[in-house]
């Protein structure tokens, strides 16, 4: 994953230095260990809840996740049939209108019978049995640009502490707990990450 964010920026950013990461959970946790790759790749670092922990660094076949993403219905009728098994219900249903029809959009590709999901059920169950092997808890005083944590008051996915936790690891660190929101923070509130962007963006230009 991390190459991947390494080739992305390969083909669109001319001037590596002067860009801001910005992830939500596997994708922070994918930009951490692109700059820990290549340091210098990027000047600052927004990160929601970014999927970097602890101890044991292992595939781990048991996590709930793995068994959840296996029995995800992988294909369906059209893009509308999508939206009625998912708009009502969590955590779909707290999220902005134009997040959800992002996610449908990129989300499903078309298919003969229909749309399918982008991403398998066996891919999905894949990434989050190695979620926890990437080892860049130890690595993270590397990290010298300036990052900024953000985490949902309601999350289910943060231990109370964690974020705290990644801000004392980090060697330029802060975070910002955003009531009313879980996991899928900027999903649920992306001005929280508009303007977490923007400070980032007026600390540089300053």
């Amino acid at each position: 994953m991390a190459d991947d964010v390494l080739a992305v920026q390969d083909a669109f950013a001319s001037d590596a230095g002067r860009v801001i990461g910005i992830g939500h959970s596997m994708g922070g946790a994918s930009l951490v260990m692109a700059e820990l790759s290549l340091p210098g790749r990027f000047s600052a670092l927004v990160l929601v809840e970014p999927i970097i922990f602890g101890t044991p660094h292992a595939r781990d076949a048991s996590h709930p996740l793995v068994g959840l993403a296996l029995r995800r219905r992988e294909f369906f009728e059209s893009r509308d049939a999508v939206r009625s098994a998912y708009g009502a219900k969590p955590p779909f249903d707290a999220w902005h209108p134009d997040a959800l029809d992002g996610y449908i959009e990129g989300g499903f590709v078309n298919h003969d019978s229909g749309v399918r999901l982008a991403c398998s059920p066996n891919a999905e169950s894949e990434v989050f049995t190695a979620a926890g092997a990437h080892g860049a808890w130890e690595r993270l005083g590397e990290v010298t640009v300036p990052v900024t944590i953000l985490y949902g008051a309601e999350t289910d996915t943060y231990p109370s502490g964690h974020a705290e936790a990644l801000v004392d690891r980090f060697a330029r660190a802060k975070a910002t707990r955003v009531s009313g929101t879980g996991h899928f923070l900027p999903m649920e509130q992306p001005g929280v990450v508009v303007d977490a962007v923007n400070e980032m963006l007026d600390d540089a230009l300053s």
